[in-house]
């Protein structure tokens, strides 16, 4: 079983097949697994902030640069019940893989044009929920806790992102070996655990252009 939000994508490298289904039902029985995380940002060569995409084209020609998120290192292969901790970052008492040959490309920053009212929409709708809470003493919602500050948010992410080295040419699955290395069972999670140095900028390799 897959199971991702509707702005990731799980990408098969296509040095090693082009039948993403084949290849994910060859990992049954095998564990669990999560692909090699990365959001993928709006740079193309000189250019920092794609004014918006081309969603008929594959969105790797447009933005062929994405930077290494632990975070997204999410166990998502899924071959047996498990129960999953919130946001499917991790399992709960139960550990997985990170394997070399899937990337998961986390699409939330890409296009500029359509995020900058989406987000403030989710800001104002949060501060509702948590003044909301607040008054009748309730827990604030866990969804919406990371959304207050808006477009404001993505932006940062973005920018953040850029201030870091980058224009080395890899593979995705080349982070895996010392991705699997930063496991750790966090409040009964087991999850990747982020690291400063491991967010760093790549260009994805020439094999994953067109790829998605």
């Amino acid at each position: 079983m897959e199971l991702t939000d509707v702005d990731e994508l799980i990408v098969l490298d296509p040095e090693v097949g082009t039948d993403r289904k084949e290849y994910l039902l060859s990992l049954a029985d095998q564990g669990h697994f999560a692909p090699v995380g990365y959001d993928v940002l709006p740079l193309n060569g000189d250019q920092n902030n794609l004014a918006g995409l081309d969603w008929d084209k594959p969105l790797s020609e447009q933005a062929p640069y994405a930077v290494l998120r632990a975070r997204f290192c999410k166990p998502c292969i899924i071959t047996a019940p498990v129960e999953m901790m919130p946001g499917g970052h991790s399992l709960k008492h139960t550990k997985f893989k990170v394997d070399s040959a899937l990337m998961l490309a986390h699409l939330k920053l890409l296009d500029s044009a359509l995020w900058q009212s989406h987000y403030d929409t989710l800001a104002h709708d949060a501060r509702i929920a948590t003044r909301r809470a607040r008054t009748r003493d309730e827990r604030i919602p866990r969804g919406i806790r990371g959304f207050g500050r808006g477009a404001d948010q993505v932006r940062a992410l973005i920018e953040t992102g850029m201030d870091r080295p980058f224009d080395l040419k890899a593979a995705p699955g080349d982070a895996a070996s010392f991705l699997n290395q930063r496991l750790e069972l966090i409040y009964e999670g087991w999850r990747v655990e982020p690291r400063d140095e491991e967010e760093y900028i790549i260009r994805l390799a020439p094999r994953y252009i067109g790829a998605f």
